[in-house]
């Protein structure tokens, strides 16, 4: 995807996450010879190829690169540190606490 080209690929796990349903950025199909075949055959339409290889990179852009990463990892460390968010803790109680330990 991140090469601009669409992506054939088993319809389980990851991919299913990543490339998704809608077909616009590659195919999803089952993990037979004859299925993988099948759907390759759809890419030798250079347009279709062309616009899914388009699509692909966009999506890895908005999605997988290292910005996006940063703003998903700032949004979830946020939610974590919402007063609002966080379970009110009890007190640790007196010689609990030495230096070092976690409770």
């Amino acid at each position: 995807m991140a090469a601009a080209r669409p992506v054939v690929a088993c319809n389980s796990g990851g991919p299913c996450e990543s490339i998704g349903a809608d077909e616009e950025c590659g195919f999803l199909c089952e993990p037979t010879p004859a299925a993988f075949s099948a759907t390759m055959e759809k890419l030798l339409n250079p347009q279709l190829a062309e616009s899914m290889g388009r699509a692909a990179r966009l999506k890895v852009a908005s999605k997988f690169s290292r910005e996006a990463f940063g703003h998903q990892l700032v949004d979830l460390v946020q939610t974590m540190t919402d007063t609002e968010a966080c379970i009110d803790m009890e007190p640790i109680p007196d010689g609990l606490s030495g230096k070092g330990k976690m409770i």
